[in-house]
């Protein structure tokens, strides 16, 4: 493809079983964890429909699966929909909405600035998962129900949401709906019918039908793992889960000096036709469309990485896909193409599985790593005779010689996508976190990379205490331990290298602290880091009662001010060099900011500044929090704000 035409993304956001972000779905699938687990009982009682004695004679022939363990918490008052009105939204709609606002959010834009030419596609197969449910207490009947039934609302309530005019879809192609998602919002970047485009996927269960279904049909596994690419595959394993990708063509997102996880190099779509019967897979028609992705990115399969496998782990679906790939890499000589599997260790996400496998790829090429794919014990017959195409069993680093990799998706109704990823590997711009808003209602917080701890308080007893519960909460997500015992080391617990890592990145994230890797060495305990973190929190003067509403009532005091004063409308994460200040407004805001909160602040140490939230970052830290409540008490009344 054209430099020209490449498609850059640039934000994500996602809800997948044992992972609710990148860097969380990232660790899951390098470390090889497999999330399985039983079927939530939340969902229906499924001793009514499995025979333990006998599976095969049960109405569904599996009890475990790879569910998301809490959809629920949705809180409408971001998206400016009233409570009354999300209760009777069918829950893929709070999934779109809540993946939407994270990939703006990762990608470091504000609502506000999202340009209102931005497309919407979101693919979505389960069609029946709530409509009954809504008939089942069908005396709870109001007008908005038989919209949270209707899927074309899953795309258009994020268009409503956040005021959005470009051309938005629901679209339903089974499995490979959220692949073909990207690459019709792809088609529509291209084709200038939009700036910028949200696509992906959502799929859950909600009630037994689906399961019940794909019970009669002998396409899922009885002990719910996926065996992809194994002998003994016995079908796939039910899963569920949403994520939405914001793209932009790479141009603009070079020139809008946004983050960027990689490309979009080629793509291509197909149809079995009359090659396969319904429910089957086309060897043929994957190759084919394979080959017409790489053509369209302008490279051959020898220089793919790595294949993110569809992988259903069914006897049909595996021997195809293995039998169009080997027949692509018959002319490799002694190259080969390793092939990997998000579906060993999350599950089949159906109509969000292409986006899943999407974002695997995405992470794999900017992680530099291949994750392995899980329960590979004997491998398939067609493995051990073309030896061009090896399965990754354990990870392994990226060759350092390509950059690409392919994401594949096949349908049980025969539509197949194929997208082929670039690695990014320019200059990246440093990623903050901006604030979101929807139309209607404002929430401003105080964002990364200053966070400010909101709930410190004032007694140094009830500070340990809310820290040392904080700190063994994240040791046990972290260390996979329900309760961790406050005297014991991190390391006794089997923590490693990356654990140690990921456990100091967070801690400083919530802190704002510093922490470097001899931390946990000198305070190895739950209660010596947590008087460690008290004593450092005091030093930075952090112990003060911040509650979030106050830092949301500091940013729109300093809002109104600077607007005032620079004669234009200002945005919480906006930096004051867009603002074109003179001298003589950073004079102006100085004498104001210093009579409003008594701080002496020069120009100097003011033009250090980069945002509005730097600035209030700075104040609510200097400031005595009587002075601050009264200040700002005082100038809601005089203002109305």
């Amino acid at each position: 493809m054209e430099a020209n035409k490449q498609i850059a993304v640039i934000g994500m956001g996602l809800r997948f079983p044992g992972a609710s972000s990148p860097g969380e779905f990232w660790d899951l699938l390098i470390s090889g964890r497999d999330v399985q687990q039983d079927l939530p009982k939340s969902r229906w009682d499924n001793s009514e429909f499995y025979n333990k004695k006998n599976p095969s004679y049960g109405l569904i022939c599996c009890e475990r699966g790879y569910f998301l363990t809490d959809y629920s918490g949705f809180n409408p008052t971001l998206f400016n929909i009233k409570p009354n009105v999300a209760k009777k939204m069918d829950p893929h709609q709070w999934l779109v909405l809540d993946t939407a606002r994270d990939a703006i959010l990762d990608a470091g834009i504000s609502a506000e600035l999202l340009p209102k030419r931005t497309a919407v596609f979101v693919g979505a197969s389960s069609s029946d998962s709530y409509s009954q449910v809504a008939l089942d207490a069908v005396e709870d009947y109001t007008p908005h129900t038989s919209f949270a039934c209707d899927q074309s609302q899953l795309a258009a309530n994020v268009a409503r949401c956040f005021d959005l005019r470009g051309p938005v879809f629901t679209i339903n192609s089974a499995c490979s709906s959220a692949l073909h998602s990207i690459i019709l919002a792809s088609n529509a970047l291209l084709a200038s019918d939009c700036t910028m485009a949200l696509a992906g996927g959502v799929h859950l269960y909600l009630n037994p039908t689906s399961a019940i279904l794909r019970s009669r049909t002998g396409i899922l596994s009885p002990d719910g793992y996926c065996r992809t690419f194994d002998a003994k595959a016995n079908g796939y394993a039910l899963g569920e889960g949403a994520a939405m990708v914001l793209l932009e063509s790479l141009e603009n997102a070079l020139k809008n000096k946004h983050k960027i996880y990689g490309i979009i190099s080629g793509y291509y779509q197909n149809h079995n036709g009359s090659l396969a019967t319904i429910g089957q897979s086309s060897s043929k028609a994957i190759e084919e469309v394979i080959l017409g992705a790489l053509q369209h990115a302008g490279i051959t399969v020898s220089d793919l990485a790595f294949m993110e496998c569809h992988g259903t782990a069914t006897a049909n679906g595996d021997r195809a896909e293995l039998t169009a790939l080997s027949a692509l890499t018959k002319d490799s000589h002694d190259k080969q193409l390793y092939l990997t599997a998000n579906k060993t260790h999350i599950g089949h996400l159906e109509s969000a599985a292409g986006v899943a496998s999407f974002i695997s790829a995405l992470l794999a090429l900017n992680k530099g790593d291949i994750p392995p794919v899980l329960h590979l014990r004997h491998p398939h017959e067609i493995l051990q005779n073309c030896k061009n195409i090896q399965v990754v069993a354990e990870k392994m680093p990226l060759p350092a010689d390509k950059k690409y990799a392919g994401v594949s998706a096949f349908a049980i109704n025969g539509s197949n996508a194929h997208i082929i990823l670039e690695k990014y590997v320019g200059e990246q711009k440093a990623n903050i976190s901006y604030k979101l808003s929807a139309p209607g209602y404002t929430k401003y917080t105080i964002g990364c990379p200053k966070k400010v701890i909101h709930r410190i308080a004032n007694q140094k007893e009830s500070l340990d205490n809310n820290l040392a519960d904080k700190i063994a909460d994240i040791w046990g997500k972290k260390l996979g331990f329900a309760d961790v015992p406050r005297d014991v080391t991190f390391f006794e617990l089997g923590g490693d290298s990356l654990e140690v890592q990921m456990l100091l990145l967070e801690l400083e994230e919530n802190y704002d602290l510093q922490l470097d890797w001899d931390t946990l060495n000198n305070y190895p305990t739950v209660n010596s880091l947590a008087e460690y973190l008290q004593s450092a929190l005091h030093t930075k003067q952090k112990d003060l009662l911040l509650l979030p509403e106050t830092g949301e009532k500091l940013t729109r005091i300093l809002l109104f001010v600077l607007g005032e004063i620079i004669g234009k409308k200002v945005t919480p994460d906006m930096a004051f060099s867009t603002f074109n200040m003179t001298e003589n407004a950073y004079a102006e805001c100085q004498k104001i900011v210093e009579q409003i909160f008594h701080i002496n602040i020069d120009i100097a140490e003011w033009k250090k500044f980069l945002t509005i939230d730097d600035l209030n970052c700075f104040l609510l830290n200097n400031i005595a929090s009587e002075q601050l409540e009264l200040y700002i008490k005082t100038f809601s009344e005089v203002s109305g704000l």
